[in-house]
């Protein structure tokens, strides 16, 4: 995340596995069948050679087989600082095609009393362009 942190969804048995320290998942309140795990990457003991950084390298590598692919975004002039990093993967860059569209005459959801999931699929609706 753009803060420093980076943030895991474990389920239960991969956080019981790799010991992390977390917190339940608040979107399953009915059983703790997901936890999640918070790491400050601005920490100095996540430095690369730091305590911190060669434990979660450590626990990631033995427990967890793991190949993955990320969007990564940068700020303008920022990409000098992350070709260093980039240079041992493959990686390309894309630029994302920009769409807008004006609506009129639509009814929006009332925000003060709207819960979050009503709102999302409210969003997913327009963008679908589903009549409501």
């Amino acid at each position: 995340m753009p803060n420093g942190r980076l943030v895991l969804s474990l389920d239960k048995d991969t956080f019981e596995m790799l010991g992390f320290e977390g917190r339940p998942s608040r979107f399953n309140n009915k059983t703790c069948s997901r936890f999640v795990v918070p790491v400050d990457l601005t920490d100095s003991s996540m430095a690369p050679g730091g305590k911190g950084y060669l434990r979660l390298l450590k626990v990631l590598r033995s427990h967890l087989n793991l190949q993955m692919d990320f969007l990564i975004s940068h700020h303008p002039g920022g990409r000098a600082t992350l070709q260093p990093l980039l240079s041992r993967y493959v990686w390309s860059e894309h630029r994302p095609e920009v769409s807008h569209r004006s609506l009129s005459n639509l009814v929006c959801p009332d925000l003060q009393s709207c819960d979050p999931l009503s709102l999302l699929e409210w969003l997913g609706a327009v963008d679908a362009d589903v009549s409501w």
